[in-house]
């Protein structure tokens, strides 16, 4: 698997924003499906403030750096929340971007947290945030990034809904949030994400994604189980796995690793200065066959828990290999910290359900403008 990288900001050429030709013609090729040409223009206005705004991208200060007309920012609410455009096609084109590269080495999911004051935006709820260890009011946006020799890229997202924004008709019709949108779990949201890859023509590569609680991992890992996907996750020493032949059924994943070791049925192996343990285990994964499984740890020597765990399919790679396909979820973390500090993914003030939709896909847009090279932004 190729190394990663992933260019400063201040690395970065001067004037590219400002050229006017490169971004038409980036927008051309991703928004093609829009019906009229004003939208593709609104398009190429509104990423063009993403990328040249300081600080917060909303509408009012993309059309004040922009210095531009009260028609124009008109046209960019419209956009945003009011222009009935599907935003799906412009995503799957992101991909084919990447895509079109060669250089695509793994897919991630990962959740972006989005706080949030009052009770209107859509999905917005109360919800635990790991990174914090808080609960905050906030919408959460599941990821799907094509993670390549330029990062990992953002190519598409679900905004997940909790019940109350399903039961509610209310909420719904204010937030114009569609019928056939469900509450579904995380992982739920997860497999959905893995199940639109299929659909991208993007050749086969393993899911990375973070799983912190017991049900996450279990329906997670069935799932990807039932659709033949290759995947490596890290999971949570508290998380339980179901283990197919125990009497217990289901045990703690720093248990299962560390009991394999006392018994001698773990390896121990250093690899560029880390130790790491691992184990194989079989699921009971509600799948015909069963599965293997390999659960594997950076656990330094005397330590009494690991740094970090993890647990794939792809028992047939050696460890080396393997933690080059779990650095694809930290290229994927840092990319959402770039959408949250520098593109604007936290700044949508619209309250409906397809405006934080276009706000994410021009979001999306912009990302890859900013960082992919002009031979994957021209027209096919």
């Amino acid at each position: 698997m190729a190394q990663l990288t992933r260019c400063h900001p201040s690395e970065r050429p001067r004037g590219q924003y400002d050229d006017t030709t490169r971004l038409e013609t980036f927008v051309q090729r991703v928004f093609q499906h829009m019906n009229r040409p004003t939208q593709r223009q609104s398009a190429t206005v509104y990423i063009r403030g993403i990328l040249a705004t300081p600080g917060k991208k909303s509408i009012n200060r993309i059309a004040s750096t922009l210095g531009l007309p009260d028609r124009v920012r008109h046209s960019l609410r419209h956009l945003v929340n009011d222009s009935p455009w599907d935003w799906e096609p412009a995503r799957a084109e992101l991909a084919r971007s990447v895509h079109d590269l060669g250089e695509a080495h793994a897919w991630a999911l990962v959740p972006a947290f989005i706080p949030k004051r009052g009770a209107k935006s859509p999905g917005v709820h109360r919800a635990f945030v790991p990174t914090i260890e808080r609960t905050i009011n906030c919408q959460i946006g599941m990821g799907l990034f094509l993670v390549g020799g330029n990062g990992a890229v953002p190519v598409d997202w679900r905004l997940v809904l909790p019940h109350q924004w399903v039961r509610d008709d209310e909420l719904r019709r204010g937030a114009r949030v569609p019928d056939d949108a469900l509450a579904r779990p995380l992982w739920a949201e997860m497999l959905h994400l893995a199940d639109a890859t299929r659909a991208l023509d993007c050749p086969p590569a393993p899911l990375v994604a973070k799983v912190c609680t017991t049900s996450d991992t279990t329906g997670l890992i069935r799932g990807l189980a039932r659709r033949r996907r290759d995947f490596v996750l890290t999971v949570l020493e508290r998380v339980e796995l179901p283990l197919a032949a125990s009497p217990v059924r289901s045990r703690g994943a720093v248990d299962i690793l560390w009991s394999a070791f006392l018994r001698g049925h773990a390896s121990a192996t250093g690899h560029g200065g880390r130790r790491l343990l691992s184990t194989l285990v079989r699921l009971d994964d509600s799948t015909p066959q069963g599965g293997s499984y390999r659960l594997f740890a950076e656990w330094p020597r005397g330590a009494t828990r690991p740094v970090r765990m993890w647990l794939t399919n792809r028992t047939e790679l050696p460890l080396g290999e393997l933690l080059d396909v779990t650095s694809v979820y930290q290229s994927a973390l840092l990319t959402v910290q770039d959408l949250q500090d520098r593109f604007g993914l936290l700044d949508f003030e619209g309250r409906t359900f397809p405006g934080w939709h276009h706000h994410a896909t021009l979001v999306s847009a912009a990302y890859c403008f900013d960082r992919l090279p002009a031979r994957a932004l021209t027209p096919t």
